[in-house]
């Protein structure tokens, strides 16, 4: 339906907001530090409850005309929105938005799928995604809610929470574990014919390779770069909420999306052969009980690491006390002129996202210590973060001397650490063993299915 609608006739704005992976891992430290319950809320018919803007006919429905008797060439109206239209996903967020509004909640400006609301001396949160909305807060608020929600959609209600936007919450004494073991297996069922064939190995890609995208005579066919496309898209789901291990090696395997060739194929399946065979694993949040949350940021930069365009990879994570909560590997927009320069656009790009989180935890009513430390390995980075140097910075684009104004506003202060400590550093680049078993330990953990609580 929705590939028949006319832009500007049928649909204006059609992007519809959800919860961010950074935001939802926050809530549950949160939900951990405090104590509180967390519970999952399904609405179900979601996108039937919401009204429309636009005029919108369509064709009667089949079946309709056995029970009804309808004069020849009739359409229908739309008074609310219908699975299949373009904008329902929109149309549907306003609408939840509206109904919490008037129960009393507060959405944040950081993030607007996250929400709050007072209510007996005691804080709910909230957090959307599409139809799926998290909520944590004492248990007796969380049923007066639940209740009130009831009162326009019909939903149902999920405690404990064992899953979420297709993340597995496994639950113990001393926290939460986040993983995919379902997204993986179903990823063993694809490519299954293909991986028994392979050897395994202790990391996703060999140290200092390098994904290259091909020529057309290279290129494998339409059929086999679907395959390519679909491994690689689930492998980038898994990146985004419990595997932050094959972060680079997954950045690496999207520069092919739209040509890739048969060494790509084969890189690509050495990767899910890696997720598959050596165990499920997943990101780890635990109960801190901490009054003010201690963050610690990782940055690395790995200069002109993309060998066809010569633009530098950019990899960070940040930690609350030991919970992971971001990461990410980019590659850098521009071409830069030293590792010096990289690792200071790198420090820019942290720092936005630290910003993001912060902004986040404080309306999360969270504590946070300033200055936050960020964690370069590279001392002329800091010199340039630290001082302003006219010429070596020149040519360098304003936004990244945003860095500058943070540090003197005592939000961030720059931290030198070795490379060897550095645990960025296999968000940049593809490591050896050692360094990717050394610093893979402080980002995923392996998960015991058996034994749940």
């Amino acid at each position: 339906m929705g590939f028949r609608q006319i832009p500007g006739v049928d649909f204006h704005e059609i992007h519809a907001p959800v919860l961010t992976e950074v935001a939802f891992r926050a809530l549950l430290a949160l939900a951990l530090n405090k104590g509180h319950s967390i519970v999952a809320i399904d609405v179900e018919k979601a996108f039937l409850e919401s009204d429309l803007n636009e005029e919108i006919y369509i064709s009667i429905p089949n079946g309709l005309k056995e029970i009804v008797d309808v004069p020849p060439n009739t359409v229908c109206k739309l008074r609310k929105a219908v699975y299949g239209l373009v904008q329902a996903a929109k149309e549907f967020y306003k609408k939840i938005v509206e109904v919490l509004k008037s129960i009393g909640f507060i959405i944040s400006l950081a993030d607007p799928c996250l929400g709050k609301i007072k209510l007996n001396s005691s804080w709910v949160y909230i957090g959307i995604y599409v139809d799926d909305v998290l909520m944590i807060g004492n248990k007796n608020e969380l049923n007066i809610l639940s209740a009130k929600l009831k009162q326009t959609f019909g939903i149902r209600t999920k405690f404990p929470v064992e899953e979420f936007v297709g993340c597995k919450l496994q639950h113990d004494k001393a926290g939460i574990t986040l993983h995919q073991s379902e997204l993986v297996k179903k990823l063993n069922e694809e490519f299954k014919g293909e991986l028994t064939k392979m050897k395994g190995h202790a990391t996703p890609m060999g140290s200092r390779t390098h994904v290259v995208k091909p020529s057309k005579e290279n290129a494998v066919g339409p059929e086999k770069l679907t395959r390519y496309q679909s491994g690689t898209g689930t492998l980038l789901y898994l990146v985004k909420h419990s595997r932050p291990d094959i972060a680079n090696a997954v950045r690496e395997l999207t520069r092919c999306m739209s040509i890739a060739s048969e060494e790509n194929y084969q890189q690509m399946l050495r990767v899910i052969k890696y997720v598959v065979t050596n165990g499920v694993k997943g990101v780890r949040l635990d109960r801190s009980g901490l009054d003010i949350w201690k963050i610690r940021c990782y940055t690395d930069s790995d200069w002109a690491g993309n060998v066809q365009d010569r633009r530098s990879i950019s990899g960070w994570c940040i930690f609350a006390g030991k919970n992971l909560l971001c990461w990410g590997s980019r590659s850098q927009r521009n071409v830069t002129t030293s590792s010096t320069e990289a690792e200071y656009v790198g420090i820019s790009e942290i720092c936005k996202e630290l910003l993001y989180l912060i902004n986040v935890l404080q309306f999360l009513d969270v504590k946070v210590e300033l200055p936050v430390k960020v964690f370069v390995d590279n001392i002329g980075a800091i010199f340039l973060a630290e001082n302003c140097v006219t010429k070596r910075t020149k040519h360098i684009d304003t936004r990244y001397h945003v860095i500058r104004e943070h540090i003197s506003d005592g939000i961030v202060k720059i931290v030198f650490v070795r490379s060897e400590d550095n645990v960025a550093d296999v968000f940049t680049k593809n490591v050896t063993q050692d360094i990717f078993v050394k610093h893979g330990e402080k980002l995923i953990e392996n998960v015991d299915q058996e034994n749940k609580d």
